[in-house]
Order: C-alpha cells, then sequence, then structure tokens
C-alpha cells in the first residue's frame, strides 16, 4: 500500500510539475493534459500493486490524481502571477541600482539628452547591470553609496526605496492621510510625484523628513515597507485565487473527471481492465 502510494504521489509531482511548465511556456492550457496526470498516477500505482490491484488503490489514485491536477494548475497560475513588485530582494544590490539607472536616464532624457543602451534595449527591458551603458551604473552606485548605511541597506533590501522623491512621497502620504486631504489629478504622464499632492504639503514632507535623524528616517521607511509588502502579498494572493478559478470552465471539469477516472480504473483494475 505504501509503496503504491510513494509511486502515486512521485508520478503525480512529476506530472503536475511539467503540465505547469508547459502552460507556463506555451501560454496556453491543455486540458487534455489533466488526462495524461491520471494516466500516469493511475499507471504508477497500478506498477507498484502489481497483482494487487482494486477499489482501495483505485481510490487512492483518483484522489492522487484530483491533487495533481490541482497542483499544476496553481502552481502555472502563481508562476504567472510571479512576484508583485515591492517584494525584498534578500540584500541584492541589483534591484536599487536599476532603480537609480533609470532615474539616471530619466534626468539626461529631461535635460535634453539620450542614452544609447547595449544592444538597442529599451529602458523597461533592462534588468542587469549589462543592460546598462558603464556611466550610468557608475553613476547610480555612487549615488547608492552616498546613502547613510541605514538608509542605502534599506534601498538594497527593498529597491523601490532607492528612489529618493518616492521616499518623500511616503511622508506626504502620511500628512495627507492625517488631515483627510485627496490628492491632485494629473493629465501629465510625465509630472513628477510632488504634482499629485495639494499645494504646499511636498514641502512639508520634504522638511519632515529633513528634520528627521537618519535612524528615525529608517525606522519610518521600514515601517512602511513592510506595510506595502503586506499589501502587495494580500493583492498576489488575490490574483493567484481569481487566476486558479478561471482555469475552471466545463471543459477544465471534463478533463478533471477524466484524469480521476483514469486513474480509479487503472488502480482498480490494473493494465488489463475487467
Amino acid at each position: 500500500m505504501l509503496k503504491c502510494l510513494v509511486a502515486g504521489v512521485i508520478a503525480g509531482l512529476v506530472m503536475a510539475a511539467i503540465w505547469a511548465a508547459i502552460i507556463y511556456y506555451t501560454q496556453y492550457e491543455l486540458g487534455w493534459l489533466a488526462w495524461g496526470v491520471g494516466l500516469a498516477v493511475g499507471g504508477a500505482v497500478t506498477a507498484a500493486a502489481g497483482d494487487r490491484a482494486g477499489a482501495h488503490l483505485g481510490l487512492m489514485a483518483a484522489l492522487i490524481a484530483a491533487g495533481a491536477v490541482l497542483l499544476g494548475k496553481l502552481s502555472a497560475v502563481i508562476l504567472f502571477v510571479g512576484p508583485v513588485g515591492g517584494v525584498s530582494t534578500g540584500g541584492d544590490e541589483t534591484g536599487a541600482l536599476v532603480v537609480l539607472s533609470d532615474l539616471e536616464i530619466a534626468r539626461i532624457e529631461r535635460e535634453g539628452g539620450s542614452v544609447q543602451m547595449p544592444g538597442g534595449i529599451s529602458v523597461e527591458e533592462a534588468f542587469e547591470e549589462a543592460d546598462y551603458p558603464p556611466e550610468i551604473w557608475a553613476a547610480a552606485r555612487s549615488r547608492l553609496d552616498a546613502e547613510p548605511d541605514p538608509i542605502r541597506d534599506l534601498a538594497v533590501s527593498h529597491p523601490f526605496m532607492a528612489d529618493p522623491e518616492y521616499r518623500t512621497s511616503l511622508y506626504a502620504d502620511s500628512i495627507l492621510q492625517d488631515r483627510g486631504l485627496e490628492y491632485v489629478e494629473s493629465d501629465d504622464p510625465e509630472a513628477s510625484l510632488r504634482a499629485y499632492y495639494p499645494e504646499g504639503i511636498w514641502e512639508e514632507a520634504v522638511a519632515w523628513e529633513s528634520s528627521l535623524s537618519v535612524e528615525d528616517r529608517a525606522r519610518f521607511l521600514s515601517a512602511e515597507a513592510r506595510e506595502f509588502e503586506e499589501a502587495m502579498g494580500e493583492f498576489q494572493a488575490a490574483l493567484v485565487e481569481e487566476g486558479f478559478k478561471s482555469t475552471f470552465s466545463p471543459w477544465d471539469l471534463l478533463w478533471f473527471f477524466l484524469a480521476c477516472g483514469t486513474a480509479y480504473k487503472l488502480g482498480s483494475s490494473g493494465f488489463g481492465g475487467d
């Protein structure tokens, strides 16, 4: 019995991984592959059972197949959703340097200059040092290294905190919330963050930020980063839940039950059937 269980679980995990990878890389869910999951699980249980096939093994194979199909669907959705922006990098500087490199390029372009990206890629396609001109990356590193250690460490672990304007906006947000004020609408897609705050709020936020010690700024920003990541985690969970639900069309349910039925048939009757 244990041998059959292990064989079925291994087959189910392997098929779930293969199915999730196929869905992810083809960006298309081939529902009939669920039937293949049932065949593989039922076949593995039957092979391990030898001549001891029976209804109890068929039920076990069906349950494993059902779990494998659901796991494959869920894994594919998680791969599609991926990590939502703002998650911790675990100490890798690359994320912070990418943010600062993008800011440096934006500054140059605002001043009428231009930047030639290696390989002709766009800024949106750049995610590592090799994607940027050396002088841009060097400027970003200098800017990061110029930050006080607590702020630098925070920017490294939470790349979105590398942007000084974004950090100031968090103080402005806090002021708005305390006073029950609303953001200002802007029709300019290139507008800076300060354009979305009522008159005087940004200047007050800058003054508040400047009045704090480095340690107090780091504590404030760390609390904001934790709150942001909690919100992003909830958002990601909601995306996964909705994505998972969307994988169950009538055809998907048909393949699901065929997978379970096939696994049960093989597990209870063996390869020869009745």
